[in-house]
């Protein structure tokens, strides 16, 4: 038997030993709970890198949710977001399902909502099948545990974060703690993706307001800037299917339909306004007039079969108000199923509309001056164009005679001299001086008939004869124009450059075959550089089509033109260069006229000792 001192040992060992399996145990939990309290940490850190790195919010709560479970285990979390006192699926997991389809839920739906909506705090339910508040009617009633915490943003509830498991294991407060700290960042998430989306938003209505804006005040086409509005505006809202505009008659009798988008026949249809209730309430309280349930609602009753047999869903009605008066409507259709059109929504298609009006007034303006001056301008234009005429007519003549006076005469002495010379000592002359002069006499010849078909060119395209403007095979144009110079370009030892393939452009093709030999061949006699012994280059190309036209050109490396050359260079019998190379000064005047009679431009970009590029416009 153990001696009472020796029971007094055993019991102080006892003790000892119980003290210092509660410290293990103190030990352990603590150590346990730091790890939890680390592990949370961590994760808090990857969610806080996540909404740092996009602002995709589908992109963002998914991965939120997948750092959730690194934490707190669950076969089922969802994410809802709060919106007009509904509850939306915004991100979800199940283990046991396929991808979630989206739902929604009133706020509420049962207690345990109501109770995190209004407490602002998380909601932990160890096991559900001893909770009688139980009961949902998505997935999430096969959990058997449960915890749900609010998505707080300013001290407001914007949805909710629930998570459940269905084994036996119950949550923990701490499991609702962490849920509740994640639910936050989630928050956040929400709000940086939502003001994102927003200030996308913002600027996307901007930028529309802007071109519509730019459309109404670059051009008085009205009706080009209706249908453009209305396309623009089928073009944002990607759930309205059809926009039309409609003006009233004086007496408003009668809206008649004057812009839609897209083409579904209604343009230039009139309908009666005294049995359009809607209508009537938009003229009477200016205000815009969105029909959620256009086959059904009271105000469209006399038009329900219309908007059944057309599939109008939804409409929305805005007024055009020009100087307080109500002078037509824009609408909005959706055909593809009911939808409800937002303030914003209505806000925006509002200021659109009175864009219009201003549209609409300026139009009426500018057509009633434009109406007091017509007859002014009609007059004083066609004065002005027979002063120019007259005295374009007047130096052309001028011009006309010294050329006759020069190139004519000089080529018909140097014929009548060498004709002489054969006929008076024709038996003296050793054959190949005969074939010589002969030669002369051709070559002479030719120059004078060059001059005479210049000449009847010149006048042809004066008289704008009956042509057929047509797209051009540029390429086609290019090959026949180089052969035509093939003996020029031999003799010059030009290189000649230009691109496989061509713009389209439209005009005449044998005038702007004339306009390309034209360009080429001054290129070719006026590109080279003699004086260091540099044959020409000559560059053929064109730039992007730019307002409706395309720009083409010829580039040379020749000695260039001064200003003075170049502010000429397109007059009728204007001659440069004249000791250097032979000419009658017609063939740039002829281009000019072809380009001018074919709705394009002429031009030149030149400086002296850098070459010249001539160019020319046609529409494309």
């Amino acid at each position: 038997m153990p001696t009472p001192s020796e029971w007094d040992d055993l019991r102080a060992c006892m003790a000892a030993l119980e003290s210092l399996q509660a410290e293990h145990e103190a030990l352990a939990v603590s150590y346990a709970r730091e790890r939890a309290q680390r592990r949370l940490s961590d994760a808090l850190r990857q969610v806080a890198q996540i909404i740092s790195s996009t602002l995709d919010l589908s992109d963002l709560l998914t991965r939120i949710l997948e750092q959730l479970k690194t934490v707190v285990f669950y076969n089922r979390a969802v994410v809802l977001l709060l919106q007009d006192d509904q509850l939306t699926l915004a991100a979800g997991w199940d283990d046991s399902e396929p991808p979630m389809t989206s739902f929604t839920l009133p706020r509420d739906h049962n207690a345990i909502l109501t109770e995190m909506l209004q407490t602002q705090r998380p909601v932990l339910i160890p096991d559900t099948t001893l909770e009688p508040r139980w009961g949902f009617s998505t997935g999430m009633q096969t959990a058997r545990s449960f915890i749900g915490a609010p998505l707080l943003l300013q001290e407001q509830p914007i949805g909710l974060l629930a998570v459940g498991r269905r084994d036996a294991i119950a949550y923990t407060a701490a499991d609702a703690e962490a849920v509740f700290a994640f639910a936050g960042q989630i928050a956040v998430a929400v709000h940086n993706a939502q003001l994102y989306t927003e200030a996308q938003e913002r600027s996307r209505r901007l930028a529309l307001l802007y071109e519509i804006a730019l459309d109404t005040t670059s051009t008085l086409d009205l009706n080009m800037v209706l249908s453009t509005a209305c396309r623009k505006l089928v073009e944002y809202f990607p759930s309205s299917d059809h926009s039309g505009l409609a003006f009233f008659d004086a007496t408003l009798g009668y809206a008649e339909v004057i812009a839609e988008y897209p083409d579904r026949g209604a343009l230039g249809m009139r309908l009666s306004l005294a049995d359009n209730l809607a209508t009537q309430k938009v003229i009477e309280t200016r205000q815009p007039l969105a029909i959620e349930d256009a086959q059904r609602d009271p105000l469209m009753r006399p038009v329900w079969e219309v908007m059944h047999a057309v599939g109008v869903y939804s409409i929305l009605i805005i007024p055009i108000v020009i100087k307080g008066r109500v002078v037509g409507t824009l609408g909005l259709d959706a055909l593809k199923g009911p939808r409800r059109f937002s303030a914003s929504e209505i806000a925006l298609a509002q200021t659109i509309a009175a864009q219009l009006g201003v549209a609409i007034e300026n139009a009426r303006l500018y057509a009633s001056v434009q109406q007091e001056l017509a007859e002014r301008q009609r007059v004083e234009e066609a004065l002005r164009q027979y002063t120019l005429e007259l005295e374009a007519s007047n130096a052309e003549l001028d011009a006309f005679a010294h050329t006759v006076a020069h190139d004519l005469k000089n080529p018909l002495a140097t014929m009548v001299g060498f004709s002489t010379l054969l006929e008076t000592r024709f038996p003296k002359l050793p054959p190949e001086k005969v074939l010589e002069n002969l030669r002369y006499i051709t070559l002479t010849g030719h120059k004078m008939t060059n001059i005479i078909q210049e000449l009847l060119l010149l006048a042809s395209v004066r008289k704008m004869e009956e042509i057929q403007i047509m797209p051009l095979d540029m390429a086609t144009l290019i090959a026949e124009s180089l052969t035509r110079l093939n003996d020029l370009i031999i003799e010059t030892r030009a290189e000649v450059v230009f691109p496989d393939t061509w713009p389209v452009a439209v005009g005449y093709a044998p005038w702007i075959e004339e306009v390309w030999v034209n360009y080429i061949s001054n290129a070719l006699k006026y590109g080279g550089r003699a004086d260091v012994g540099l044959p020409p280059r000559v560059e053929l190309g064109f730039d992007a089509p730019l307002g409706g036209k395309v720009r083409f050109w010829v580039c040379d490396n020749g000695y260039g033109l001064s200003a003075e050359e170049q502010s000429c260079l397109f007059a009728p019998f204007t001659r440069l260069h004249q000791l250097r190379i032979e000419g009658h000064g017609l063939g740039l005047s002829i281009v000019r006229r072809i380009v001018e009679k074919l709705n394009g431009d002429v031009g030149v970009e030149s400086a002296v000792g850098r070459g010249s590029r001539f160019w020319f416009t046609l529409p494309a």
